[in-house]
């Protein structure tokens, strides 16, 4: 399978520029999905408590998971090694 036009110019499915599995791929979707909407709903609880001293890092933080989830998306074989890895270390 090919994706005309991939990120890079390429025609690499995203799992394919990483080059590791679609099921791989697929758990870094979902841990960096899952993680970013962690991140929403903590700003948004901030927001609501109009907690003005922390609002700057929470944006910070929520924009990262953003990045992160961007990345893993396209491919990225680093940020879904780190996603991955952190999931590992969060199961204990």
């Amino acid at each position: 399978m090919t994706f005309p036009g991939g990120a890079d110019g390429d025609d690499l499915t995203p799992w394919e520029h990483a080059q590791v599995s679609i099921e791989l791929w697929e758990k870094a979707v979902d841990a960096a999905t899952i993680d970013y909407e962690a991140l929403v709903r903590r700003l948004a609880e901030i927001y609501g408590q109009r907690n003005l001293a922390a609002w700057p890092d929470a944006r910070k933080l929520t924009a990262l998971g953003r990045r992160r989830v961007v990345a893993v998306l396209h491919g990225d074989r680093d940020a879904i090694e780190r996603v991955l890895r952190a999931r590992r270390s969060w199961a204990g």
